[in-house]
């Protein structure tokens, strides 16, 4: 997502979910690029044979989530 204020100061290219509150409220536009779709892939490395129960939990929580995790990143809103 490509977005510019009111005052056209400049472009940023950040996920939809971090400014989705300012898009609702119209304080940024959102602008779309012509044929260009940005992808993004997430991966989780550990160095040690096992994960401690914080990262244990970390990974269940993503992987549970996951399907709403990629609906935000597409600028999906949440349900209400």
């Amino acid at each position: 997502m490509i977005l510019t204020g009111s005052v056209d100061v400049g472009l940023a290219s950040l996920p939809a979910w971090a400014v989705r509150d300012e898009v609702l409220a119209r304080r940024l536009i959102q602008m779309k690029i012509k044929d260009y779709q940005l992808r993004r892939f997430v991966a989780v490395v550990s160095l040690r044979q096992c994960l401690s129960s914080a990262a244990r939990v970390f990974v269940s929580f993503i992987l549970a989530q996951k399907l709403r995790l990629q609906e935000m990143a597409a600028g999906v809103p949440p349900p209400r």
